[in-house]
């Protein structure tokens, strides 16, 4: 299986992207601090789905 993926850093939580499958993965030592970043990530996707 191929991917792509694309990492990024917001504060202290590192968010990983696969642009092929479209999955989503979030790494944090807080994980509310995560739980914030998922809220987000759900969010956009609940308005693309409208």
């Amino acid at each position: 299986m191929e991917t792509d993926i694309h990492t990024y850093r917001v504060g202290d939580v590192l968010v990983g992207i696969d642009t092929i499958s479209g999955e989503f993965f979030v790494e944090c030592e807080d994980i509310e601090k995560a739980d914030g970043i998922y809220g987000l990530h759900d969010q956009r996707n609940e308005k693309r789905r409208i």
